[in-house]
């Protein structure tokens, strides 16, 4: 397994990701409305295994916006030369919905997830930017 390195790019002066690995990420758009029988990514029986890295639940017990460990991460906790963590946010459960649909509510719910990785990950020993 080849992992992800950052590099200087000498000629425009800034660092960039090499990221072999990605190749194997899906490709495939999810449309707003999935078909009978097609994957969803983002649907809770497809990451129930994933390591969760933030939960914010309804009155029901049910999450509402979630975080998890990005499966196809550019960088990573065990690689020095491309350190950090990639996560993946799911901002509502409901299927193809746009944030300008969402209850003031429920986006000031997803800004404070947002602040809450961003705080987290900006703690964790190592990891310089956000």
């Amino acid at each position: 397994m080849n992992k992800s390195e950052i590099r200087k790019d000498y000629f425009k002066n800034n660092f960039v990701i090499i990221a072999a690995n990605r190749f194997k990420r899906p490709h495939k758009i999810v449309e707003p409305e999935i078909e009978v029988g097609k994957i969803c990514y983002f649907c809770p029986e497809n990451f129930r295994e994933k390591t969760i890295t933030y939960e914010d639940k309804n009155e029901q017990g049910d999450w509402e916006i979630i975080s998890f460990l990005n499966d196809f991460p550019v960088v990573s906790l065990d690689n020095p030369k491309s350190y950090g963590q990639a996560e993946v946010i799911i901002e509502t459960r409901k299927h193809g919905m746009d944030i300008n649909e969402f209850s003031v509510e429920h986006i000031i719910r997803v800004f404070e997830a947002y602040i809450n990785r961003y705080l987290e990950l900006s703690n964790t020993d190592g990891i310089k930017h956000v």
